[in-house]
């Protein structure tokens, strides 16, 4: 009987001692687990981006807009450091900036945020070289390079803004002249009104430089042809001086511009001769559609900036930034990345829009 207790006595002690070990093992392996830091995440990655804008230049106001959506998508994330280079609109300079950039980038993972249409064109064979992402904004003038793993043209093309304009244009007019920047952008501008005329008769193609040269003689020289509607594609110093010149030769004439007249410094520095302009926006220049993000961000901007917000620039370097950085972590730079506001704008959110009383409106039958 004694023996028999002993024996059941020990068994308790066994499975008690192997219950205790198994308690304490569990314990301790949750504590180890709680104890561990947490993995990196993926949005914390360092990145670097080399953001190549005319800071200085005919084209600095729109580089100005490209800066705060640019620092607007960095405040949103992570691990993100932005140097920004002033390509001063030089192709040359650029792919000076872009080679120098590339070969001393060290190990930290690397993007390109490129603005122009003749600066990308130029710097794209630099960084596709090197195998770095790259994202073109602020380029307007389509197939400027082909898109890729490692490239992508983010901004609207003249190929989604300007047959709107050629119909307005064709269904409204009977002659028309044909003002354009002897650039890519410029040629793409005259050969997009072209190819969406029908009726219309072109009596005039002339082209301009962005700046120097009288283009009063030019000015002369339309107004020779008697237009009864003028196109201007372009932006810089003449394209301003040849808008103000058109309308004082051809007060009858209606004037149509490329995408430029959405932004608020142009239309400061043409003043009373912006009036009545018709070119096509992106809504929210207009003041439609915005709510949610999109007016957040623009009231945000139009603080940082210190004056009103130009939208399609502003807001594509927004998304081209956030779009290089999720490229550089290793996603899809074809697809949009989470926080984008252009692509979720209504029909593309692009409308007809002219200035009344000073300001962009939304165009309507009743202002012809």
């Amino acid at each position: 009987m004694k023996n028999k207790l002993l024996r059941i006595a020990g068994v308790s002690v066994v499975a008690l001692l192997v219950a205790l070990a198994i308690t304490t093992g569990c314990g301790k392996k949750k504590d180890t687990a709680s104890s561990a830091p947490p993995p990196t995440q993926p949005h914390a990655s360092p990145v670097k981006v080399v953001a190549l804008l005319p800071l200085t230049g005919p084209a600095a106001s729109y580089g100005q807009q490209m800066k705060t959506g640019i620092e607007l998508a960095t405040g949103t994330l992570d691990g993100v450091t932005v140097e920004y280079v002033d390509s001063k609109g030089k192709p040359a300079e650029a792919v000076a900036a872009a080679n120098q950039f590339a070969a001393n980038r060290g190990n930290t993972p690397t993007g390109f945020l490129v603005a122009l249409s003749a600066v990308s064109k130029a710097v794209v064979p630099a960084t596709e070289r090197q195998s770095i992402p790259t994202v073109l904004t602020c380029v307007a003038n389509p197939g400027t390079v082909q898109p890729s793993e490692l490239v992508q043209q983010l901004f609207w093309t003249t190929d989604d803004f300007l047959p709107p304009v050629a119909e307005e244009i064709d269904r409204r007019h009977k002659k028309l002249a044909i003002l354009t920047l002897t650039d890519d952008y410029g040629r793409a501008c005259e050969s997009t009104i072209k190819q969406n005329l029908d009726s219309c008769e072109i009596v005039l193609t002339e082209t301009f430089p962005i700046g120097g040269g009288d283009v009063g003689a030019i000015a002369t020289k339309v107004a020779a042809t008697k237009p009864d509607a003028v196109f201007l594609g372009g932006f810089g110093p003449n394209f301003l001086a040849l808008i103000t010149q058109t309308k004082t030769r051809l007060p009858g004439a209606d004037i149509y511009t490329s995408m430029d007249l959405g932004n608020p410094q142009v239309r400061k520095a043409l003043g009373d001769a912006a009036e009545g302009i018709i070119f096509p926006a992106l809504s929210p220049d207009l003041g439609i559609d915005l709510s949610g993000t999109i007016a957040e961000l623009k009231e945000k901007a139009t603080g940082d900036l210190g004056s009103p917000v130009y939208v399609a620039v502003c807001f594509y370097a927004h998304d081209g930034l956030l779009r290089l950085v999720k490229a550089v972590r290793g996603g899809d730079i074809a697809q949009p990345a989470a926080g984008e506001v252009i692509a979720g704008l209504p029909g593309g959110g692009l409308v007809l829009g002219i200035i009344r009383d000073g300001k962009p409106v939304k165009l309507h039958a009743k202002d012809h």
